[in-house]
This record gives structure tokens, sequence and C-alpha cells, in this order.
């Protein structure tokens, strides 16, 4: 009888509210909180110093608009592709990495909309990509 009684008041001991001691120690955490935004502004991150074969494009980045909201950077620009004429394309970026205006090698994710630009860490030899979006009505066509 006793394991009858056990088996059928489990539920509803863990449906149970935690207790006060638990409640009290919930509000400190160990680790740190990010719902705040960082103050923390990164050095730039630089064109790949080698070559890299999926990057096969060469685009010249220019800024209008650079700034870091606390989470993430956004920007807006034109870029200039080497292997189109030179039509400056305008773009704008949300990007966890920030970079300075130079030219990168880049990719096409989606031809005439989506750039994806190789960077350098500075520093370091790590690289990573940031995607730019070209906002412009007429894509570049692609070299014959």
């Amino acid at each position: 009888m006793p394991r009858l009684t056990l088996l059928l008041t489990a539920p509803l001991l863990l449906a149970l509210p935690p207790t006060l001691h638990a409640q009290r120690f919930a509000d400190h955490t160990p680790y740190p909180i990010y719902d705040q935004p960082s103050p923390h502004v990164d050095d730039p991150w630089t064109p790949a110093a080698t070559l890299n074969k999926r990057f096969p494009l060469q685009v010249r980045l220019s800024f209008q608009d650079n700034h870091f909201n606390g989470y993430f950077y956004t920007g807006t620009g034109t870029a200039r592709l080497s292997s189109s004429s030179l039509q400056a394309l305008p773009f704008h970026y949300h990007c966890g990495l920030t970079f300075d205006e130079a030219t990168y090698q880049a990719r096409w994710i989606k031809p005439g909309k989506k750039l994806a630009i190789l960077m350098q860490e500075p520093y370091s030899s790590h690289t990573a990509s940031c995607r730019i979006y070209v906002t412009s009505a007429k894509p570049p066509q692609p070299p014959s």
C-alpha cells in the first residue's frame, strides 16, 4: 500500500512550486547576463591576407554610415566589383564584426543581391565572412 500511495502522490509533489529558498537564490547567477548591450567596440577586421578559392571576386567597400548599436554593427555604403564596370552598388549590412573601407575577397550568395566578404581578425590568422545586401534595382551583369 505505501508504494501505491507514493506512485499516486509523486505527480502532485512534482507539480508543487519551488521552495522559497530556491526562489531567493534564483536571482543570483554566477555568469554574466547578456540582456544589456555591450559598450565594447572591437577593432575592425581587415581583408584576408591569403587568397581563398571560394571567394573569387574582389570588391572595394566605401561606407556612408557605419556604427555599433550595442549588439551588432550596421551600415550602408557602396561596393565596386573589380570584375565589372566602375558601377557603384549601394549596400547595407548587419554583422557581428566591424571592418574598414578596403578591397575584400568576395563571392555572390545570391547574384546581384547578396555578397559574402572575407575578413581576417586583427592580430590573428582567423578569418570570417560577413554578408552585405545590395540595394540597387539593377544588378551587375556577370562577365561573359
